[in-house]
């Protein structure tokens, strides 16, 4: 069915995007951000490359389906970092909150963000969440996007 090759073609390009950005290096932040100034703000706010990040999305027609996707997504986040320890000792999570762009092309935004010092263990909770939401929004006419180590939080 389409809708099945619409997940398939999501999936894979998620799956490129998350491992095109593990082969970046602390170095090539290095040379795009090569003010010390800028480093030093990266520092001091967990920005890579001094912490790993993935910047979740969610973007639908109805406001409050938006948020309440959002809000289910942070929830199950918790749950999976309540069910190992280690990721609650290793992942920090903000929001969910409304994009700062809250509306664009007629989509109502929210965000969450995970920040990490690993790459393996934000990439591994990001899968899941990815994963899960496949079948948890049907019905929500919410879509969902992961970013790793976003250029922009915006």
């Amino acid at each position: 069915p389409p809708s099945e090759a619409a997940d398939n073609t999501y999936a894979i390009s998620l799956h490129e995007t998350l491992t095109e950005n593990l082969e970046l290096e602390p170095e090539d932040f290095s040379q795009i951000a090569h003010k010390s100034e800028e480093m030093n703000f990266r520092q001091e706010l967990g920005y890579p490359p001094h912490r790993r990040l993935i910047l979740f999305q969610l973007a639908g027609n109805v406001e409050e389906n938006t948020q309440k996707a959002a809000q289910l997504l942070a929830g199950k986040c918790r749950e999976i970092c309540r069910a190992r320890w280690e990721l609650s000792q290793e992942l920090e999570m903000l929001g969910p909150v409304a994009a700062p762009l809250g509306k664009v092309k007629g989509k109502y935004r929210w965000q969450l963000l995970l920040k990490s010092k690993k790459v393996a263990p934000l990439l591994d909770v990001g899968r899941q969440l990815v994963n899960w939401s496949y079948g948890e929004f049907k019905g929500f006419g919410v879509n969902l996007s992961a970013d790793v180590d976003p250029i922009s939080l915006i």
